[in-house]
């Protein structure tokens, strides 16, 4: 299941390996375009869709997490919607960076107003920090949580050269979290007695 699954590219490369797969995706044009591809996409988010009763091995968040009114919620639902031992993959703007990003360029209004243009969306609700999303995780029922730096799909220059700088730090000073702008988080359903 690839919640937020846009044009459906990764349903359609999971399908290609042989998974049966499903998506969810509330834009019409996205969805639309899936249909034409022969992919199974749902209109409703993944609390009110109709995959109640459906198990899936693995469940996918590709920049749409923090879009999500209820977080929480969403990742209990997706928990019980996983089989035993089942993964979810999570991929969030990295929120230490952003806070820090944002904390240092408040002493340059100029460039701070840059990077709020460059960074400003109508669908981010919530900025994940990497400890934040472990707990909201293991609260939500799962284990063996994983954070890892993801540096794809940084946009412009300024973000190529921040991304760079950071990736290439990596944990620097013990902080125990990713240098990256984006996170990318994996963990396992738990299962009995785990």
């Amino acid at each position: 299941m690839d919640v937020g699954c846009g044009y459906g590219d990764l349903l359609s490369a999971a399908r290609d390996e042989g998974w049966v797969v499903s998506g969810i995706e509330l834009n019409p044009a996205m969805r639309e375009e899936c249909r034409r591809r022969s992919l199974p996409v749902d209109s409703l988010p993944l609390l009110e869709s109709g995959h109640g009763e459906e198990f899936f091995q693995a469940i996918t968040y590709i920049n749409v997490l923090d879009s999500i009114p209820d977080p929480g919620a969403e990742l209990r639902q997706a928990s019980d919607r996983l089989t035993r031992g089942g993964r979810i993959l999570i991929r969030v703007p990295n929120g230490a960076i952003h806070g820090f990003l944002l904390r240092r360029l408040a002493n340059a209004p100029w460039l701070l107003e840059r990077f709020l243009r460059m960074e400003k969306t109508p669908l981010n609700e919530w900025i994940f920090h990497p400890r934040g999303i472990v707990s909201l995780l293991e609260r939500s029922g799962f284990h063996e949580v994983a954070v890892y730096p993801s540096t794809v799909g940084s946009r412009g220059w300024v973000w190529k050269a921040i991304s760079k700088l950071l990736a290439g730090a990596g944990r620097i000073g013990g902080l125990g979290y990713p240098l990256s702008t984006s996170i990318i988080v994996t963990a396992v359903r738990r299962g009995e007695g785990s």
